[in-house]
């Protein structure tokens, strides 16, 4: 098995390898930033991109466009990655609520896992971030020993930032640390 993976933010080209008709597809959307703090309390983390695992049929030789998302700024959600305009992920910013972080969130994938929001703030300590969505291990080509062939990045504590591939930023502080940016995403096509 063979895989390529993209995980530079931006818009990327793959060629399809001689022989090669079908895919698997593991895209990760870019983690959200975490939440500002309130005058009162920390602020939640964000949440962590989420992850679509899909098959693909491809034509040997054709290029694809794919697209990686950025990590979410501080009070901003992740960027969606996508592979060929349609499998897209992300994660969702914790600016929605002060208090819980939100979940990333998949729009297509025949099996998806959803990256976890970042808890809520307890007095003046920031939620931590979201770890990213894993991709679907189940079948025999995906099953590893440590679980995921590919997992996702962690979330980041109060005010440090989300880990590659996908980990939401952790929420500032109400003593002045700052909310971080969440982590880029990827896309990782495996032949």
């Amino acid at each position: 098995m063979s895989h390529d993976v993209f995980n530079t933010p931006g818009a990327h080209s793959w060629t399809c390898p001689t022989n090669v008709t079908a895919i698997r597809v593991v895209i990760r959307g870019g983690g959200a930033g975490g939440y500002s703090p309130s005058p009162w309390t920390g602020g939640a983390g964000g949440g962590g991109g989420a992850c679509s695992d899909s098959d693909r049929i491809v034509v040997p030789g054709q290029v694809y466009s794919l697209f990686v998302g950025a990590g979410g700024l501080p009070n901003a959600d992740g960027q969606v990655s996508w592979f060929d305009s349609e499998a897209t992920a992300k994660g969702d910013s914790g600016r929605s609520s002060q208090w819980y972080g939100p979940t990333g969130y998949t729009s297509v994938g025949t099996r998806t896992a959803i990256g976890g929001g970042g808890n809520g703030p307890v007095g003046n300590a920031g939620g931590p971030g979201g770890g990213a969505g894993g991709e679907d291990y189940k079948n025999g080509d995906y099953q590893t020993a440590g679980g995921t062939l590919f997992p996702g990045g962690a979330g980041g504590n109060a005010g440090q930032p989300g880990v590659a591939p996908g980990g939401g930023g952790g929420g500032g502080t109400k003593d002045g640390t700052p909310a971080a940016a969440g982590a880029a995403g990827s896309v990782i096509i495996v032949y």
